[in-house]
């Protein structure tokens, strides 16, 4: 029982780091996602604001 327990505790702590890691990527993507149309663009605003506008787009 205690072995199945750890085996099933490590299991968890792998699925919330593999989370943690697509998070990471999630965000780094994001930032150099919108750093590229915040300098291609002009405004930080106008450009973070646009691409919530294509990404909203694209998903809906």
């Amino acid at each position: 029982m205690e072995r199945k327990d750890s085996w099933s505790q490590s299991q968890s702590n792998l699925k919330l780091r593999l989370c943690c890691i697509e998070l990471l990527f999630l965000i780094v993507n994001f930032v150099t996602l919108s750093g590229f149309i915040i300098t291609k663009e002009g405004s930080s605003l106008l450009g973070l604001i646009s691409w919530f506008l294509r990404l909203g787009v694209y998903t809906g």
